[in-house]
């Protein structure tokens, strides 16, 4: 294998690894009995784990994809991880309920940020002749993290509480962010234009 493959395919394991930190929150649900035990709640509170998490994901995907496109998709990338490192430690510091929901809305922001621009740099990764082949292995890598997030929480809970389904993460977290600017990785061109406030509005008002 020449430099160039070698390059080409550690900048893919670097962004493939950063990806993990969304599809591993599979293992969050495992803890939801420990969670509820540990701040005296109710189990019909235990939604709002999920649902900060999810509204602050999914009314961001699409905005932070355009962000991508105008001001770099990388820089975008690494700050999302920054985003999802500071919200797993956050999670699993928390000492309330609220804490707790707070830093789960981040850790949306940090994985919307994340998988808006991730695609975008596997594809840019490779060739064209290469490229329906790195979005194939990108999806494996949400799947197959979507797929051992339950049973790595499940062994995190049983070992050290409810609070390791967050502590896990923030060194996959720090570990992608650290090989995404140590390795060389692709580098594309902005969008011309400017970011339209009053649409992304809309869209996360709609989404949300």
């Amino acid at each position: 294998m020449d430099s160039s493959a070698r390059t080409n395919w550690s900048a893919f394991a670097a962004l493939g690894l950063g990806t993990l930190v969304g599809p591993l929150d599979s293992a969050v649900n495992i803890a939801f009995p420990s969670i509820t035990a540990h701040f005296d709640m109710p189990q019909s509170a235990i939604q709002w784990v999920i649902v900060c998490y999810v509204i602050a994901y999914a009314t961001l995907l699409l905005i932070f994809g355009r962000v991508g496109d105008l001001f770099g998709h990388l820089a975008v990338f690494r700050a999302g991880l920054v985003i999802c490192a500071l919200a797993f430690l956050g999670s699993g510091m928390a000492l309330s309920f609220e804490w707790l929901l707070t830093t789960r809305a981040l850790q949306g922001v940090g994985t919307a940020m994340v998988l808006s621009c991730g695609p975008a740099l596997a594809t840019a990764v490779f060739d064209d002749s290469q490229r329906v082949r790195a979005l194939g292995g990108y999806a494996g890598v949400i799947g197959l993290g979507t797929a051992i997030g339950p049973s790595l929480g499940g062994l995190m809970v049983d070992l050290w509480g409810w609070s390791a389904v967050f502590w896990f993460r923030l060194p996959i977290a720090l570990a992608a962010l650290g090989l995404t600017l140590i390795i060389r990785m692709p580098e594309q061109s902005k969008a011309g234009g400017r970011f339209d406030i009053s649409g992304a509005v809309l869209i996360a008002g709609g989404l949300g």
